[in-house]
């Protein structure tokens, strides 16, 4: 069983990334969209057709560059190309959504690092209260902020005011390939794929 259970609708104009190690089924998914490979069983349609059954009218109206193709290096795809990304594992989608959505569910939280040998209590407290602070923790000179990516430039603000800026500032702040990493890695729990629009399926059982 190589795909089971794939439930995905993608409207006209959209493009979609689908994400996944290897043998998560992703080469098998496009061959059966395609018509280069026959599901065992579901339905599935492609622009209005069916692969299996229509493939010499679906065939002129779709193309593709199988695995030997290559992007541009450094071209990110959630930067260039993607509008959704479908992350897959074991055959299965594990969760989808545009890109944005899937760091601020799965790599929300950023740490920043810095050295104050005799930091003000009134900063401290300042960067505490700041909306979206977990945890303000100090060891010795060496101060450590987490909380939600949104309290990068906030925290940074507050240090500017407070000059000079510590010149070991250190921001971490995870992206996309945090989210996807962590989703293929199993470190976050699956979470049912968005359902279809109007019944439009792609997808079925290999």
């Amino acid at each position: 069983m190589v795909v089971d259970g794939l439930d995905l609708d993608v409207p006209a104009g959209e493009i979609v990334g689908l994400l996944g190690a290897n043998g998560a089924g992703k080469t098998t998914t496009v061959e059966c969209i395609q018509g280069l490979r026959k599901p065992d069983g579901g339905r599935l349609r492609v622009l209005g057709f069916d692969p299996v059954t229509q493939p010499e009218r679906l065939r002129p109206l779709v193309g593709s560059q199988l695995q030997s193709s290559a992007l541009p290096d450094r071209l990110r795809v959630a930067e260039a190309l993607c509008g959704r990304v479908v992350v897959m594992r074991a055959g299965h989608v594990i969760d989808a959504g545009a890109p944005a959505d899937l760091v601020e569910r799965h790599a929300s939280t950023a740490v920043i690092r810095f050295s104050m040998p005799d930091p003000p209590a009134q900063l401290l407290d300042q960067v505490r209260r700041l909306d979206g602070v977990r945890e303000v923790e100090r060891s010795g000179a060496r101060i450590t902020v987490r909380g939600h990516r949104r309290i990068v430039a906030h925290v940074c603000a507050a240090l500017v005011r407070w000059e000079p800026v510590p010149a070991d500032l250190a921001i971490s702040q995870p992206g996309l390939e945090d989210a996807l990493l962590g989703l293929l890695n199993g470190e976050h729990e699956e979470q049912p794929a968005a359902t279809s629009a109007n019944g439009e399926l792609i997808g079925g059982r290999r």
